[in-house]
C-alpha cells in the first residue's frame, strides 16, 4: 500500500500543471527581414520545419510580385508574412497612393483568409507610410535585438544570447541561411520561437 501511495505522489508531481508550466520555454518572436531567392527560402523554410520554429517574414511588394507563390508558401508552413515598405524610389519620397499600392500587392499575394497585420520600412519611415498603415489598422513590427547589429562581430556573437529576454522580438537580416539556422538553434536552447501575432496573443493573455 505504501508503495502504491508513493507511486501516486510521483505521478502527481510529474504531471501537475505547475510542473508542466515550469518546463515550458518562454516565447520570443523570430522575424526575418530582407530578400530571399526561391532556393534560399526553400532551404530556410525546411530548416525551420525541422526545428519546429515559427517566424514572421518581412518581404517587400516587388519580391512577392516576382515570386507570386511566395506568400502562400510561407503561410502554408505556419509562418506569417509582414510587409517591408519602400518609402523612396530613386531618392524621391513616394506618395501615399504609391505606398498604399505596396500594401495592396502584398495582401493580394497572401492565401485566402490570411490578413496582413505587421509592417516595417526598408528605409527611414515617412508620414505617408504611417498614415497608410494606420488607416489599414496595421501594427509596426518593431524589434528589440538583431544579432547583426553593431561594429564588432566577435563581441556581437558573445553577448547577444545574454541579452535576449522573454517576450523580445528578434530580427535576423543580412546573413546566410546556415548562419540564420544556427542562430535559431541557439535561441531554441532557452526560448520558444513564435510569430509576432502569436507573441501578441501571449502578451494579451498575461495582462
Amino acid at each position: 500500500m505504501r508503495r502504491f501511495l508513493c507511486l501516486l505522489c510521483c505521478l502527481f508531481f510529474l504531471f501537475a500543471p505547475g510542473t508542466m508550466a515550469a518546463e515550458e520555454k518562454p516565447p520570443i518572436a523570430l522575424t526575418f527581414e530582407g530578400d530571399f531567392s526561391p532556393l534560399e527560402l526553400r532551404e530556410l523554410l525546411a530548416g525551420l520545419d525541422r526545428r519546429r520554429a515559427r517566424a514572421t517574414f518581412f518581404l517587400d511588394a516587388a519580391a512577392l510580385e516576382q515570386n507570386p507563390g511566395l506568400g502562400a508558401q510561407i503561410a502554408d508552413r505556419g509562418h506569417e508574412v509582414g510587409i517591408l515598405v519602400n518609402c523612396r524610389r530613386d531618392g524621391a519620397l513616394l506618395s501615399r497612393r504609391d505606398i498604399a499600392g505596396q500594401f495592396d500587392t502584398v495582401q493580394g499575394c497572401l492565401p485566402k483568409g490570411s490578413r496582413l497585420r505587421f509592417w516595417r520600412t526598408r528605409d527611414r519611415c515617412t508620414d505617408a507610410a504611417r498614415q497608410v498603415a494606420g488607416a489599414l489598422g496595421l501594427i509596426p513590427g518593431q524589434w528589440d535585438l538583431d544579432p547583426a547589429a553593431g561594429p564588432d562581430a566577435s563581441a556581437r556573437s558573445m553577448s547577444f544570447m545574454g541579452r535576449v529576454r522573454s517576450g523580445d522580438v528578434i530580427r535576423i537580416s543580412g546573413c546566410s541561411v546556415p548562419a540564420a539556422l544556427n542562430m535559431v538553434e541557439l535561441l531554441q536552447q532557452k526560448f520558444t520561437l513564435v510569430t509576432l501575432a502569436e507573441l501578441a496573443r501571449v502578451r494579451v493573455t498575461r495582462q
